[in-house]
């Protein structure tokens, strides 16, 4: 029974899907692997050391007679306090690799994410005094403004792929359990720039870039009703 408990830890823990329910799942394996643990040390050990002595052959040879019957004993006593120790020890290697794969791709993360050192997110087009302002202030704290990319794009929508529809629940405060993605659109001439590329699309087409495995998904008509943002 421990081992089956583990074994369905585990496979929470692999198959959990990336949305705001999965801290509740990894919770859940987290609890699970703690009474699998147990369970293994405190009853599995004891069945399997009662089995070897019911084999005979095995059993009554003085080096396994004395081996199994001190172990027998040692874990009627002490299994409960094994399974803590395993528990710590696999505790603090958990959290010793995941600190050092955190810090290991923390640059990575961060230029996925903030690709640029500075970014001006506004509602509205940058106006040529607003601009002559930024240069100002770059200039003021000796910050060299190099490659400056100015680029509209719609607002982040938030929501989740439905019969093969993206079905929007709006801005960051309507996310619920279901919301697992998010969509930004942008004009082909946009991404062009920003890209360095020359794509063209055929009308009523659209260029998707996900990281999911299904390409072929379908828009409503939702896109045309959302606010766009100006980025530098």
């Amino acid at each position: 029974m421990g081992v089956a408990v583990l074994a369905y830890a585990y496979y929470l823990t692999i198959t959990v899907k990336p949305r705001i329910s999965a801290l509740t799942t990894f919770m859940t394996a987290v609890f699970l692997v703690v009474i699998g643990t147990y369970l293994i040390f405190i009853a599995g050990s004891i069945i399997v050391l009662k089995l070897l002595q019911k084999n005979k052959g095995y059993y009554y040879r003085p080096r396994h007679f004395i081996a199994v019957s001190g172990m027998l004993q040692r874990m009627e006593q002490n299994g409960a306090s094994l399974a803590t120790i395993c528990l710590l020890c696999s505790s603090v290697l958990v959290i010793l690799f995941t600190s050092l794969t955190m810090y290991a791709g923390i640059n990575d993360t961060v230029n996925s994410y903030a690709p640029r050192d500075l970014t001006i997110i506004t509602s509205q087009k940058l106006t040529s005094q607003q601009e002559s302002t930024i240069n100002s202030v770059a200039k003021k704290h000796h910050a060299q403004l190099n490659k400056p990319v100015t680029f509209t794009t719609s607002a982040p929508q938030y929501g989740y792929w439905e019969n093969n529809h993206f079905i929007n629940q709006g801005d960051l405060q309507n996310m619920t359990n279901q919301t697992t993605n998010t969509v930004i659109t942008m004009s082909t001439a946009t991404y062009n720039r920003i890209t360095d590329k020359h794509v063209k699309l055929a009308a009523n087409k659209a260029l998707i870039y996900s990281l999911a495995k299904a390409a072929s998904r379908c828009f409503t008509d939702w896109y045309t009703k959302i606010p766009s943002y100006s980025y530098l």
